[in-house]
């Protein structure tokens, strides 16, 4: 889910450079915002989760979302 990536693209440098005392805000700031995200899709966080899951052991099923991700939008 592209929402997601850019989340993480966004908080992966906030938490890299964040102190222990504020790590953790800066986890449940961007927590909630990856919830947001999957709730604003249409997906519950179980189903998002799933997925996650099975695109991280499969291969070729990563591979294929990353072509749809990558993809021009259609016309």
């Amino acid at each position: 889910m592209a929402e997601i990536q850019k989340i993480n693209a966004e908080y992966g440098p906030k938490l890299a450079a964040a102190d222990a005392a504020a790590k953790a805000d800066v986890q449940k700031e961007m927590i909630g915002k990856m919830g947001a995200a999957v709730q604003a899709s249409g997906l519950s966080p179980d189903k998002y989760n799933a997925m996650s899951a099975a695109v991280q052991k499969d291969a070729a099923l990563r591979q294929r979302l990353t072509d749809v991700l990558n993809a021009p939008p259609a016309a």
